[in-house]
């Protein structure tokens, strides 16, 4: 199936897992959630531009799921 061009890719429909199941995937968001916010509250970390290193993880997601860019070419770009 073909996705129209400019449309975002769907990851995950809801709707077909289980209400268990979606629980437990919740939940470890929720925690995942909470880590990162005590991580980036620790004053070591403060000097992290972390929204400047997620848009950049955003754009080579990008590159990689429109096949532009593979896990060799991808390797290193963050640091």
């Amino acid at each position: 199936m073909k996705r129209e061009e400019g449309k975002k890719m769907a990851i995950l429909d809801r709707k077909k897992i289980r209400p268990d199941l979606l629980k437990i995937q919740d939940d470890g968001f929720k925690e995942l959630i909470k880590f990162v916010s005590q991580f980036i509250g620790l004053e070591e970390n403060k000097r992290f531009n972390f929204q400047k290193i997620y848009g950049k993880n955003m754009e080579l997601n990008e590159l990689f799921f429109k096949k532009k860019a593979g896990m060799v070419e991808l390797h290193d770009k963050l640091s």
